[in-house]
């Protein structure tokens, strides 16, 4: 059944219940029309009514990750641990393949305006709109990046050993994969998967630089491979200011950090590297040593 039948039912299932159609209780119901609950419904798409009914006292962080960083791995011993404490943790994004941004409605939809959130990790750039959504909540990020070499390396990897295929902006499907060779693979990551990297950097750069009123913390991938019980703990004490956790991060939460190296973009030919450093040149005013260019 369409999204838009279930719509029309579900609204036609409330007109049936004010006019006493049905027996369930409906003490609570407000006493509305079809009319007055179509104005409310194109008030509430408005962002502003979501950020006006916010509760403004309970927190709220933003996993922002670059892909293949490990956010995996650390969006789910985080969320976890935030869970036990109390937090919701949720995904504001759209789902199936599309790029990766936070969809005001779902803090409706999963009832989340009076929660402490966290958001599980998101591959979104540092846009106007995502900053905005940013100072409007007074949300937290938590940045997570690497050395796009050896993202890019790992993310053919992925292309090469596992069936889901949703890098962000980025189609593809296992039957194209499979059919490239080694420098076809390349090429497609070059063209299609590496300008991505590049923006993404970019993108939060500019936040770092310009909007020192958001509170944000950096995680870089090579610093959690090397201690990554101290990184949890730092990550706690930024979400939710409790300090450090006695015995670290549970052991028991999905924990797989793929191959766990740091350097593995110095195995890419010259010419991969030589093309990375000239998209980066785009971006003349943006330090890129923090992620390997």
């Amino acid at each position: 059944m369409k999204k838009e039948v279930l719509i029309k039912d579900f609204f036609g299932d409330i007109q049936k219940l004010k006019k006493g159609m049905q027996t369930k209780d409906i003490s609570e119901l407000p006493d509305i029309n079809l009319s007055d609950l179509k104005n409310i419904a194109s008030f509430l798409a408005y962002d502003l009514s979501v950020s006006a009914l916010r509760d403004k006292s309970k927190k709220m962080v933003w996993h922002v990750a670059m892909p293949k960083s490990g956010s995996t791995w650390l969006t789910n011993v985080i969320g976890s641990h935030l869970q036990g404490k109390g937090w919701r943790v949720a995904w504001p994004g759209l789902p199936g393949d599309r790029v990766q941004e936070i969809s005001m409605g779902e803090l409706y939809r999963q009832n989340l305006l009076d929660e402490d959130v966290f958001f599980h990790h998101m591959h979104s750039l540092g846009s106007d709109y995502n900053i905005d959504f940013c100072r409007d909540f007074n949300v937290k990020v938590l940045l997570q990046i690497r050395n796009i070499p050896d993202a890019l390396v790992s993310l053919i990897d992925h292309f090469d050993n596992e069936d889901v295929m949703m890098p962000p902006a980025v189609y593809m499907n296992k039957s194209i994969w499979n059919g490239y060779d080694q420098q076809e693979k390349f090429n497609f990551v070059l063209n299609f998967a590496a300008p991505w990297f590049i923006r993404f950097w970019a993108s939060w750069y500019e936040v770092l630089s310009k909007n020192p009123m958001i509170d944000r913390k950096v995680i870089v991938y090579d610093v959690l491979l090397s201690d990554k019980d101290n990184v949890f703990n730092e990550v706690v004490e930024f979400c939710d200011g409790g300090g450090a956790v006695a015995g670290g991060f549970n052991e028991n939460v999905f924990t797989r950090l793929n191959k766990g190296k740091a350097g593995r973009g110095r195995s890419l030919p010259s010419f991969f590297m030589e093309r990375l450093k000239e998209l980066a040149s785009l971006y003349p005013h943006v330090d890129f040593s923090p992620v390997g260019l």
